[in-house]
């Protein structure tokens, strides 16, 4: 009877991370549609991901990548920011998910995404300020 409780807790927890997951997916995407197509500058953690890479912000992130074969120099060059909190600027577009045929074959897709592309795209450190704070009753910075 315990182990069916706790299946029952289980499910119920990870069906309500789904929905508050996918709920504040849909704000992300209501906040960014409107947007696509404009020059737009987001603040954020930037880091390798899936696609080439990512400036993550409000849970989620808008990828930076190359659209032409030409550009990927421009991709490479960018590894220099990783980790680091940067301000990235560019032409906000959006990918739907592709619609996949039904079938027995698995296949990778790239999930639905807004994006920067590289080639037009600004990257640029965020400078950290150095406030000074009291710690022990001494400043230090």
């Amino acid at each position: 009877m315990k182990r069916k409780i706790l299946c029952i807790a289980v499910l119920l927890i990870c069906q309500t991370m789904a929905h508050a997951q996918s709920s504040s997916l849909a704000k992300f995407k209501r906040t960014l549609e409107p947007q696509v197509g404009k020059t737009l500058t987001v603040e954020g953690t930037f880091r390798t991901a899936k696609l080439g890479y990512i400036v993550e912000f409000s849970g989620w992130g808008i990828y930076i990548y190359n659209i032409k074969d030409s550009d990927i120099d421009k991709m490479s060059g960018l590894i220099q920011f990783e980790g680091q909190t940067v301000k990235a600027t560019g032409m906000l577009r959006y990918a739907p998910a592709p619609i996949v045929s039904p079938g027995n074959e698995a296949v990778a897709i790239a999930p639905e995404h807004f994006y920067f592309d590289v080639a037009e795209a600004k990257i640029a450190l965020v400078k950290k300020s150095l406030r000074m704070r009291r710690h022990n009753g001494r400043k230090v910075n």
